[in-house]
C-alpha cells in the first residue's frame, strides 16, 4: 500500500508539474501559432456529422439530443470500453450488474438481467443491434465515432427503445494505406495492445482492414480467504476484419466479421453492503465489510462473441437503398457467489450460469438523397433471436433454501416492424418531420427445472405472448440563423413484455410492455467560430415500467418481475465547447434530472429484518421514490491544451466528473453516494514521426465507486469499479 501511495505521488507530481508548465509558459507568441505543431491560428470548431436520422447531417441540425464523440476524442480521454462513456456524456450512466451491462439515459434503464431480457437502451455496432447484456461491454480499438441518442427511439432504428440508443461506428477500409498501433502498461500489471490497418487491394474497387485488441490485468480485489491475495484478473481479445467492395459507382458492399473473448474474474466480486447477507446468521462466517475486500470461493465471467454482417448500398438516382444483415452468437459462462460471504460448514449460495444467445436481423431502408424540400425514409426490420440458460445451476445450503437444481430456460423473440419518416422544409427556415413505426413482437418461453446433474433436456413450452403497436414521432425545427436551430420533438417508444427465464413455470407471471411518451424542446447553436453549445429540456410520461421485484413463496423470498404503475421524468441537458485558441479547448456537460415514481402503490422489495442477516419482502408505496440509476445532477468538465515542446507537440487532457447520489433499487434503500473523479493524460508527439508517448491517470481521487448492485433475497451485493490507476503508453500512426 505504501509503495502504491508513493507511486501515485510521483504520477501526480508529473501531471501537476506539467499543468503548471502549461500555464506558466503560456505567451502571446505561442498563442499566435508560430510553431509547426500549432501552425494555424484558426480557432473554428469542426462540425460533427452524424447519421441519427439515417442520413449524414451536421449534429446541430438534428432535432433530438445527441452526444457525438469522435475516435480521437475517445483516445485522448483514455476510453477503453463502453463503461467509460459515463464521464463524457451528460445523462448517461453505464452500470454493471454482475456480468450484465445496463446503461441508463435520463433515468430510463432496465433492472431485468436474465437470459433473453434486453436493455431498453439499445446498443448498435455498425448498425447491428446487440441484445446480449452479458456481452455489451465493448472494447473500443477502431472507433470512427460514437453517437448517444437520448430519448425514446421508436421510429427509425432496428429495435424500439424506450431509453435511447448508443450507436458505435467502427472504421471502414479506405483506399489509402493507413494504420495505427499502440501499447500501454499500468499498475495492476495492466497491459494493452491494439492496432488498426487498412489497405487497398484494387484501387477504387477493393480494400480491406483489420483491427486487433488485447488487454490483461491483475485483479484489484483482495480475497480474505487467501490472506488478502489479489483476485479477479481479466483478459480481453478482439479481432475485427472488413472488406469494402465498390462494385460500381452506385453499388457498394461492406462485409464485417469479428471474434471477441473476455475473461473477467472481477465482474461478480463484491461485498454485502452493511453486512446484509444470510451468511451473517452463521457463527464464524467471513463477511467482507470494506470496498475491494471479498470472501470468494469462486468468481468470474467468460464471454465469447462472434458475428458477421453485410451492408449493401445501391444508389437509385434520387434515393439510396440500404440492406443491413447481421448474425451474432454469444456464449457466456458466469459464476456468482450470491451470498457475498463465506461459511466453512455449509456451501452458501452460488449461481453458475451457462448462457448461449444468438441474434439474426435484417433491415431494408430506402432514403431520399436530400434533394429539394421533401425527403423521406421508409424501411422494414426483421429480428429473430433467443437468450437461454443451458442451464443455470442454482446451489444453496441455507435453510430454508436447501436446493441444488439445474434450471433450463430459453426465451425466443421474433419481431417485425415497418417504419417511415417524412422530412419537409416548409420554408428556408422551418422544417417539419413526421414519423411512424408499427411493431409486432412475439416472445416464446421454454423451460424446465431438474435435479442437479440430470441430462440436458429439450425444455417444453411454458408460455408465449405477442405485443405490438405504433410509435410516432413529430419534430419541428426553426433555423434562427445559419448556425442556430431551435426545435420541438414529441416521440414515443415501447419495450415488449418479458418472461423470467429462471422460473420455468406456467404459474410464473410475465411482465407486460412498458411505454414512454416524451416531449423535448432544445436549442443548438454554433454561436461563434470558437463556441458551440446545445441545451434541451424534456418531459417523459413513463408507464408500466419493468422492474425487479420479490415475492414470498412458502416463507422464502424469491426474485420475480413487476410492472411499476407510472413515473414522470423531466430535466435539462446542456453541453458546450469553447476553443479560445487553436490549441486550447474546454468542454462541459451538465445533466439536471428529476426522475420519480408518480404512482407505485404495491412495490415488492426486499429489506433486512434486523435479526442476523435475514431478508424479507416488504410491499411499500414507492410513490415519490427516485428511479434507479437517476442522479439528480451530473457534471463533466474537460480541458485539452497543446503546446510546442522539444521539437514536437505536448498535449494535456483533463476530465473531471461529478455525480450526485443515486439509487440501485425502487425502495431507495441502496445508493451510491455522490462522488467526483479526475482523469488526466499528458502526451508528447515528436514532429513528423507519427509517434506519441504518454502518461495517464484515472480516478486520481481514488474513489470507491459502486459499479453495480445485485440485491437479492440472500444479500445486498455491491461490486466496485477500479480504484486509482495509472500508466504509460506509446502509439504510432502511419
Amino acid at each position: 500500500m505504501r509503495q502504491q501511495r508513493s507511486e501515485f505521488y510521483f504520477m501526480a507530481s508529473v501531471l501537476m508539474a506539467g499543468l503548471a508548465g502549461v500555464f506558466g509558459s503560456f505567451n502571446p507568441a505561442l498563442a499566435e501559432g508560430e510553431s509547426v505543431a500549432v501552425a494555424s491560428n484558426d480557432v473554428q470548431l469542426d462540425d460533427i456529422v452524424v447519421t441519427a436520422q439515417r442520413r449524414s447531417e451536421v449534429a446541430r441540425d438534428v432535432p433530438i439530443s445527441i452526444t457525438a464523440l469522435s475516435g480521437d476524442q475517445l483516445a485522448n480521454a483514455g476510453t477503453e470500453t463502453t463503461r467509460d462513456l459515463t464521464a463524457l456524456t451528460p445523462g448517461l450512466l453505464v452500470d454493471r450488474v454482475g456480468a450484465y451491462t445496463q446503461p441508463s439515459i435520463r433515468g430510463v434503464t432496465t433492472q431485468l438481467s436474465l437470459a433473453g431480457n434486453e436493455s431498453n437502451v439499445a446498443i448498435y455496432v455498425d448498425g447491428i443491434y446487440q441484445p446480449s447484456q452479458a456481452a455489451n461491454t465493448f472494447d473500443l480499438p477502431d472507433i470512427d465515432r460514437i453517437e448517444v441518442l437520448k430519448g425514446p427511439q421508436g421510429t427509425l432504428f432496428g429495435r424500439n427503445a424506450t431509453g435511447g440508443a448508443i450507436r458505435i461506428v467502427t472504421l471502414d477500409p479506405t483506399y489509402t494505406f493507413t494504420g495505427r498501433v499502440s501499447a500501454s502498461y499500468g499498475n495492476f500489471n495492466e497491459a494493452i495492445f491494439n492496432g488498426f490497418v487498412s489497405a487497398p487491394i484494387v484501387d477504387n474497387k477493393l480494400a480491406v482492414s483489420l483491427a486487433g485488441y488485447y488487454r490483461s490485468s491483475d485483479g484489484y480485489n483482495h480475497n480474505l480467504l487467501a490472506n488478502g491475495a489479489d483476485i479477479g484478473s481479466d483478459e480481453s481479445k478482439l479481432v475485427r476484419g472488413k472488406i469494402l467492395f465498390d462494385v460500381t459507382d452506385d453499388l457498394r458492399f461492406v462485409v464485417t466479421g469479428f471474434w471477441s473473448g473476455k475473461r473477467d474474474g472481477g465482474a461478480t466480486l463484491g461485498i454485502p453492503l452493511a453486512g446484509n447477507t444470510l451468511d451473517a446468521t452463521v457463527p464464524g462466517a467471513v463477511i467482507p465489510n470494506r470496498p475491494y475486500n471479498v470472501a470468494a470461493n469462486g468468481s468470474g465471467l467468460q464471454v465469447k462473441s462472434s458475428g458477421v454482417d453485410l451492408k449493401g448500398e445501391l444508389k437509385l438516382g434520387s434515393a439510396t437503398l440500404t440492406s443491413l444483415t447481421g448474425l451474432t452468437n454469444y456464449k457466456a459462462d458466469l459464476f456468482l457467489d450470491n451470498d457475498y460471504g463465506y461459511t466453512s460448514d455449509q456451501p452458501g449460495s452460488n449461481y453458475i450460469a451457462h448462457q448461449p444467445d444468438r441474434a439474426l436481423s435484417e433491415e431494408l431502408t430506402l432514403a431520399s438523397n436530400n434533394h429539394g424540400p421533401f425527403n423521406y425514409t421508409i424501411g422494414y426490420y426483421y429480428y429473430d433471436a433467443f437468450g437461454s440458460y443451458q442451464p443455470i445451476e442454482v446451489q444453496s445450503g441455507f435453510p430454508p433454501y436447501p436446493y441444488d437444481v439445474d434450471v433450463y430456460g430459453k426465451q425466443y423473440s421474433k419481431a417485425n416492424a415497418v417504419f417511415g419518416e417524412i422530412f419537409y422544409d416548409v420554408t428556408s427556415r422551418l422544417s417539419l418531420i413526421g414519423g411512424l413505426r408499427y411493431s409486432r413482437e412475439t416472445r416464446t418461453f421454454y423451460g424446465e427445472t431438474l435435479g442437479h446433474g440430470a441430462p440436458q433436456p429439450d425444455p417444453p413450452l411454458i408460455a408465449a405472448r405477442t405485443d405490438g403497436g405504433t410509435t410516432p414521432r413529430f419534430s419541428a425545427r426553426y433555423r434562427l440563423t445559419d448556425d442556430t436551430n431551435v426545435y420541438f420533438t414529441y416521440s414515443e417508444g415501447f419495450k415488449s413484455g418479458q418472461f423470467n427465464t429462471t422460473v420455468p413455470s406456467a404459474t410464473a407471471p410475465s411482465v407486460g410492455p412498458e411505454k414512454i411518451k416524451a416531449v423535448e424542446v432544445g436549442l443548438k447553436s454554433k454561436a461563434s467560430r470558437e463556441l458551440e453549445f446545445n441545451a434541451a429540456m424534456f418531459y417523459y410520461k413513463y408507464t408500466d415500467m419493468q422492474v425487479n421485484a420479490f415475492q414470498t413463496v412458502n416463507g422464502i423470498a424469491s426474485s420475480v418481475f413487476q410492472n411499476a404503475a407510472a413515473a414522470r421524468i423531466y430535466g435539462l441537458d446542456f453541453e458546450a465547447t469553447y476553443r479560445p485558441l487553436t490549441h486550447f479547448t474546454l468542454s462541459s456537460g451538465l445533466s439536471i434530472l428529476n426522475a420519480k415514481f408518480s404512482d407505485f402503490p404495491d412495490a415488492q422489495v426486499v429489506v433486512p429484518t434486523g435479526t442476523g442477516g435475514n431478508m424479507s419482502v416488504a410491499i411499500p408505496n414507492a410513490k415519490g421514490n427516485h428511479l434507479v440509476r437517476a442522479p439528480d445532477w451530473t457534471l463533466n468538465l474537460t480541458a485539452n491544451y497543446s503546446m510546442a515542446f522539444a521539437g514536437g507537440q505536448l498535449d494535456y487532457y483533463l476530465i473531471a466528473y461529478h455525480s450526485d447520489k443515486f439509487y440501485f433499487e425502487v425502495g431507495n434503500r441502496l445508493d451510491q453516494p455522490e462522488y467526483t473523479t479526475l482523469d488526466a493524460r499528458i502526451s508528447w508527439a515528436p514532429d513528423n514521426t507519427g509517434l506519441k508517448f504518454g502518461v495517464y491517470g484515472k480516478n486520481l481521487t481514488n474513489k470507491a465507486i459502486i459499479q453495480g448492485m445485485f440485491p437479492t433475497e440472500l444479500a445486498d451485493g455491491a461490486s466496485y469499479a477500479p480504484p486509482r490507476t495509472y500508466g504509460v503508453d506509446i502509439s504510432y500512426r502511419f
